[in-house]
């Protein structure tokens, strides 16, 4: 239980998000690496994000029973978005806006909010192209590992855009990551 406990504290929940957010800004940097702008931006949103890491307060997590409902909620919103892109005619961003606004219908209170919040983060998993996610269950993969991420994080970077794109990025990179090392086996 020590072990879990240790996983879970803030520290490591803090470098888990700095590790996604700097593979993310390498990512794309990798693909613009003859554009000047663009190397100058990523640049500037570096600088950005470690004066927003030096701002942010540090909270302990704690897995809570409410945890139980984030992968199911993940889930929904990336497989009903994968779904409408995969099986219609839909383009990926009208997808997620279909998805996206129909869940934003919840109430927006209390534990509810969580849940909107988590449908929505689900979307962009949903979004992932067709390349990277070659099925339903690499959804499913991509879905749970990024509950996995949720629930880490989820006491770092309160307030501050990026965290749900953030998070489904962790989740289909781990999810392609583990997808690889298993297909070379």
């Amino acid at each position: 239980m020590s072990y879990l406990h240790n996983l879970l504290n803030s520290r490591n929940a803090l470098f888990l998000l700095k590790i996604l957010h700097y593979a993310f800004l390498l990512a794309i940097l990798k693909e613009h690496l003859s554009d000047a702008l663009f190397i100058l931006l990523i640049g500037a949103s570096l600088l950005l994000l470690i004066f927003t890491y030096s701002k942010t307060t540090q909270e302990t997590v704690q897995i809570e029973l409410k945890d139980a409902v984030v992968f199911p909620c993940l889930l929904m919103g990336a497989l009903l978005t994968y779904f409408l892109t995969a099986e219609t005619t839909l383009s990926v961003v009208l997808s997620a806006c279909i998805v996206g606004s129909v869940f934003a219908l919840i109430p927006s209170k209390g534990f509810w909010k969580a849940v909107s919040a988590m449908i929505y983060c689900g979307v962009f998993i949903g979004m992932t192209g067709f390349f990277v996610a070659q099925g339903y269950l690499f959804i499913v993969l991509a879905s749970l590992l990024g509950s996995i991420i949720w629930i880490l994080v989820k006491g770092q970077l309160n307030g501050f855009g990026g965290k749900l794109g953030t998070i489904a990025f962790g989740g289909v990179c781990a999810a392609a990551l583990l997808t690889h090392l298993i297909e070379s086996l």
